[in-house]
């Protein structure tokens, strides 16, 4: 997005809600309020101050509009085959090492499904997704299965 008219009017005014505190945060800062302190007032963490500024030099007012809109709205890259791997690579385990199934199982697996895999985040998410009752039930399943 390129104009302030290809926003949403939603999108507009976040980003003129946005810009204004921006505007609030640097005036404070410029009558010597120091930066932990502007940010309190605020009411904006420094990092959230440091993104926006960036988007607002980058792309001007369009840069501070939402842009949740646009996202996956919460919906998972992984596909259900390797959802279904996770589950049974990390759930016979009390305390599964993830960044070694991710690594050493589960790209093997993508690439044998000629598949695109998730990032170790993505994989990180997927797994602290599975409700705790799950994964204690699917673990006690597995433990009579072995006796």
């Amino acid at each position: 997005m390129s104009n302030l008219e290809a926003l949403s009017e939603r999108e507009r005014a976040v980003a003129n809600k946005r810009a204004a505190i921006l505007d609030k945060f640097y005036g404070l800062k410029d009558s010597g309020c120091n930066a932990a302190k502007a940010c309190a007032q605020v009411g904006v963490s420094r990092p959230t101050i440091s993104r926006w500024s960036k988007a607002f030099n980058d792309h001007g007012l369009v840069g501070l509009a939402d842009k949740t809109s646009k996202r996956r709205a919460g919906k998972s890259l992984m596909t259900e085959d390797q959802k279904q791997f996770l589950h049974k690579a990390t759930l016979t385990q009390p305390k599964p090492n993830l960044k070694s199934i991710y690594s050493n199982d589960y790209i093997q697996y993508c690439t044998s499904l000629d598949q695109e895999p998730v990032s170790y985040e993505t994989f990180v998410r997927e797994y602290h997704k599975i409700p705790e009752n799950i994964k204690a039930q699917y673990l006690k399943s597995d433990r009579a299965r072995k006796t």
